[in-house]
């Protein structure tokens, strides 16, 4: 089978054929049954109360749906309590798989290329669609190659959003740049996640509350590349004391979809001093895999990670995701333009400082209305990702809510821009300003 080398618009010329594997998307009803709503304080499993819960819950609720079993909390879940559950769900559900909604779709794409007849691509030149608005995973992709290899002449993979077909050979360079693009969409959480110093005193009352919700859009250039959301929920620590719980997820999306960027991250903190206790990762970019737990002793300022122990210089060390919210309720009136400080967190098992310049207030247009903004500059490297002098800069709401509404960087070829899209369950309306705004 010849496999072409360069990039040729032949998307709309006769003689090829077309396939788009979101044809073959499920029209199932996909369910998730997460364990955690069983858990206690979020933590663990009590037997006596789980095995009521199976006698008396209405399990026809089920009925002809595909269902997904798994435990998105950091708890141990005995193997009994997942067979109790299927046994339950079994009469009723369509069928009943271990994992996330991700894993049942994969499963489900997998049977359903199995039936596809192969014999009609024999010898004929085949464009793959990808980059469309429905999720495919990677496997389904790799599953169908390997079966449409066989039999077509030569391949292609299309892109709708472009009508440009992308060559598989070529189609590695691709994923060597969004490799590139999912690595900048971690120095954008950072610097978002640690905009301001360490050393100033924090508010004595929280600038967000439970139920917050906001959602962003990452654009390269004009072109969509990812979304973000960040949530806030009420929660106790396994001692009863308030905390929140913090969740931060992204995904690459649009013309950048081909190379599935999906990560999520938790953190747990105490809701007077705002320092966490602990955090988590769940990495998932292309084909690589990472979960990461960590937790924090503030009082002797170690950090357990995947990798050990670590110690900590200074008496607050954050993660990626409480750094931001710990920021959001710190004392800037004593910080003039100009100034530059401090921040220490943990990241990919070590700690690092990261240095942040304020600019001053500006009041910038977004999707959400023109809005009087705190400015920084936050510290980058030039390299493989930002150019010499390249600046990085952030814009933060100057009211009671402190929310990062834009970022800006200049990348090695073109620009990056982080924007705002959404935001409910803010604890202030929006622009309006608290006692402690500048």
């Amino acid at each position: 089978m010849e496999i072409q080398t360069n990039i040729v618009n032949k998307v709309a010329q006769s003689g090829l054929m077309t396939v788009d594997l979101a044809d073959y998307h499920p029209t199932t009803d996909n369910v998730l049954y997460d364990i955690k709503d069983n858990l206690f304080h979020g933590l663990m499993l009590r037997e006596k109360d789980f095995r009521e819960f199976i006698k008396t819950h209405d399990w026809s609720q089920y009925t002809d749906k595909h269902v997904a079993i798994t435990c998105t909390a950091d708890a141990i879940v005995p193997t009994w309590a997942y067979m109790l559950l299927a046994n339950k769900l079994e009469p009723y559900a369509a069928n009943v798989i271990f994992g996330d909604l991700e894993e049942l779709l994969r499963i489900q794409y997998a049977a359903a290329v199995d039936q596809i007849d192969m014999e009609q691509f024999r010898d004929q030149r085949v464009v793959v669609k990808g980059c469309g608005e429905t999720f495919i995973p990677e496997s389904t992709f790799v599953q169908f190659t390997v079966k449409l290899s066989k039999v077509a002449k030569s391949i292609m993979y299309g892109e709708p959003c472009s009508t440009v077909p992308d060559f598989f050979s070529n189609n590695f360079r691709k994923l060597t740049y969004m490799k590139l693009i999912s690595t900048l969409l971690l120095y954008l959480s950072v610097f978002v996640s640690t905009v301001f110093a360490q050393g100033l005193p924090h508010l004595k009352e929280s600038a967000f509350k439970g139920g917050e919700k906001l959602k962003y859009k990452l654009r390269y250039g004009i072109i969509s590349a990812a979304t973000g959301t960040l949530t806030v929920a009420d929660t106790k620590d396994g001692f009863g004391n308030p905390s929140f719980h913090l969740y931060a997820a992204g995904k690459t999306a649009g013309a950048f979809a081909i190379y599935t960027v999906r990560n999520e991250y938790n953190s747990y903190i105490n809701s007077k001093t705002f320092l966490p206790y602990y955090y988590t990762e769940n990495i998932r970019e292309g084909g690589y895999r990472r979960n990461d737990k960590v937790r924090f002793n503030q009082d002797t300022r170690t950090v357990n990670g995947n990798k050990g122990t670590f110690t900590s210089k200074v008496d607050q060390t954050f993660d990626l995701l409480s750094s931001y919210y710990f920021a959001r309720n710190l004392d800037l009136s004593s910080v003039k333009p100009g100034e530059s400080f401090k921040l220490t967190y943990f990241l990919n098992d070590e700690i690092a400082t990261l240095g942040i310049q304020y600019i001053g207030i500006e009041k910038i247009k977004t999707e959400l209305g023109t809005l009087e903004c705190l400015k920084f500059s936050p510290e980058i490297k030039p390299g493989r990702i930002f150019k010499k002098n390249s600046k990085l800069y952030l814009w933060v709401t100057n009211d009671g809510n402190r929310i990062p509404v834009k970022a800006n960087v200049d990348i090695l070829i073109g620009s990056v821009t982080l924007e705002l899209l959404e935001a409910s369950g803010l604890k202030y309306k929006l622009g309006q300003k608290a006692s402690y705004s500048k």
